[in-house]
């Protein structure tokens, strides 16, 4: 499918254009981490991760040939399986290789008019290494809503709910507002990025385990599907 690629060059595209923008605009403060500073993209780019990763099963539907996948290979969880492995292996090389570079280059640029950042290598591991983690997973958690409706519009739809809902509507609940950012996927990717600090709820890795844990209900259900109903 040619949106395989068009898709993976748009999350490259966001994360370093995005990084070199707010590298040569943004006016840090001296205790500021500049290579949170540089991976800002990657919130928007975890949008083209998960629409990747619900074309990878729903574009078969679309287009008829998950019969022929089927007919080749009945066994279908393993069929979720193997698009799972190989498309979280694509998308976390592609993503590890855009988030260094970014980071990499917007820290340079940054600690040249600003001075050093306060980020250490274990800030530089965190951000990095678990912001490509969790695009990964949130493309994984995309997998699964393609498996369980079938219907490319309906799951990115659905998925984008999940992902932009608890921001928007969490500040809005009279009570329990702060929970349900907390433990939102969007949130988790801020803690990854910039370490969390204050802000409450589980740290980024447990974070990370929590999205995870999400995506993993989501290729259950979307596996139990694809082996009771018919193509």
């Amino acid at each position: 499918m040619r949106s395989t690629v068009w898709t993976l060059l748009v999350v490259v595209v966001l994360i370093l254009g995005l990084g070199v923008l707010f590298g040569a605009v943004a006016k840090p403060k001296a205790q500021d981490d500049y290579i949170s500073i540089s991976l800002i993209g990657v919130m928007i780019a975890q949008i083209a991760a998960a629409t990747l990763g619900v074309l990878t099963i729903s574009a078969e539907y679309t287009t008829g040939m998950i019969r022929t996948t089927l007919t080749a290979y009945p066994r279908r969880i393993q069929v979720l399986v193997a698009k799972g492995l190989v498309f979280a292996g694509l998308i976390f090389v592609v993503g590890l290789v855009a988030t260094t570079s970014s980071a990499l280059i917007g820290d340079a640029m940054l600690t040249s008019r600003f001075g050093d950042s306060v980020a250490q290598d274990s800030d530089f591991f965190r951000s990095v290494v678990g912001s490509s983690l969790y695009l990964a997973v949130i493309g994984l958690f995309g997998l699964g809503f393609g498996a369980l409706l079938r219907h490319s519009a309906g799951a990115i739809t659905a998925l984008l709910g999940v992902i932009l809902l608890p921001m928007i509507i969490g500040p809005m609940l009279p009570s329990g507002g702060d929970k349900v950012m907390e433990y939102s996927p969007m949130f988790a990717l801020i803690k990854l990025i910039d370490g969390g600090g204050d802000t409450g709820g589980p740290g980024p890795w447990p974070s990370l385990l929590l999205i995870a844990g999400y995506a993993g209900i989501a290729l259950i259900a979307g596996g139990a599907r694809l082996t009771t109903r018919d193509v």
